[in-house]
């Protein structure tokens, strides 16, 4: 999967996977741009978030992430 953040062009390297050790489960993945920078993505799960539903459905938007930090 490829998403833009600020301008530049980041690729997963991996499926996003949740992250439920904070108070409000995330949904996170690593994710690499075209120089070879490492970062980290994150996007919240929607409000009614259950453990039970598909991964495609634990975020409104993933071309939008909420929290990109490079590593």
């Amino acid at each position: 999967m490829i998403i833009m953040w600020e301008g530049k062009e980041l690729e997963l390297t991996e499926q996003p996977y949740l992250d439920d050790s904070l108070e409000q489960p995330i949904m996170r993945a690593h994710a690499k741009d075209l120089s070879g920078n490492r970062y980290d993505v994150q996007w919240h799960t929607v409000q009614d978030y259950v453990d039970n539903i598909g991964r495609d459905e634990h975020v409104e938007t993933w071309s939008s992430p909420d929290a990109v930090y490079r590593m």
